[in-house]
């Protein structure tokens, strides 16, 4: 099983039980644990971090896409939820309650998470937005050929992007 994760860099985002942390082993390559809680837990300020030292902590969003070799996805149908998935709601738990390791890597590509009403609606705005602006750049290119075909007796189109 393997799966991706990004850099954290906003507190409010480190804090929100909806963004999924998870801490890993960068030597190893693995992830130790998922959690809707911040974690790592900031001691030293009793849990009250700003975005500096989120960037700097190495603080971890799940995103939540997973890769499965076919004979461990049949495995993992068949293994009953764990405590620790019951109590997070997190199924990726269930693996490693059960000794698997979940291999990770790290994007920074940037993701639009959908875990709540309020994100599918922001989602639906962003979809909206690019289809416009591509719908735009598109008119701008087919716009900027026409004219160079007129200003040089251009008789082909091209389309770029």
């Amino acid at each position: 099983m393997a799966t991706l994760c990004s850099q954290l860099r906003r507190a409010e985002d480190f804090a929100n039980p909806n963004q999924v942390k998870v801490v890993v082993s960068r030597r190893a390559g693995r992830a130790l644990y998922f959690s809707r809680s911040p974690i790592p837990y900031a001691y030293d300020f009793v849990g009250k971090v700003d975005d500096v030292w989120v960037a700097a902590n190495h603080c971890h969003r799940h995103l939540g896409l997973y890769a499965y070799k076919a004979d461990f996805l049949e495995k993992f149908t068949l293994m009953s939820p764990g405590r620790l998935e019951q109590i997070e709601k997190l199924e990726q738990l269930r693996a490693l309650e059960a000794g698997y390791p979940i291999a990770i890597d790290f994007t920074e590509d940037p993701t639009i998470g959908v875990d709540t009403p309020g994100d599918a609606a922001k989602l639906e705005q962003w979809l909206q937005w690019a289809s416009e602006a591509s719908a735009e750049n598109f008119l701008r290119s087919y716009l900027f050929c026409v004219g160079a075909a007129k200003d040089s007796n251009f008789s082909g189109l091209a389309l770029f992007d």
